[in-house]
């Protein structure tokens, strides 16, 4: 049986239909949902906090655990933002476009 070789062609973004605009908009949204998913977390841990907060019933141990589920839900939250507003600082100081990737 003879088998003939196959010759592969090169495939490019716009075979596949991979625009810059739609690489922009995955950008985008993918930003946007990686923001919407740090807000769910930190109003998910922030509530197991308090709710841990609440059940302590004095328990020292506890009242520390919830304490420290509360703080971290707030540093991840305001480190998510710091590094939110530094890109868009330096995106608007350098006019480089950080937040939307182009290509």
């Amino acid at each position: 049986m003879i088998i003939s070789p196959a010759f592969a062609a090169p495939i490019t973004a716009s075979d596949v239909g991979l625009t810059i605009t739609s690489v922009n908009s995955f950008t985008t949204t993918l930003v946007s949902a990686f923001i919407g998913l740090v807000g769910l977390m930190f109003f998910i841990f922030l509530l197991i906090g308090g709710i841990k907060y609440i059940m302590s019933a004095g328990d020292k141990a506890a009242v520390t655990s919830a304490q420290k589920t509360i703080t971290y839900a707030l540093i991840g939250v305001v480190l998510t933002a710091s590094a939110w507003g530094i890109a868009v600082l330096l995106q608007n100081i350098t006019g480089m476009s950080i937040l939307n990737i182009t290509i």
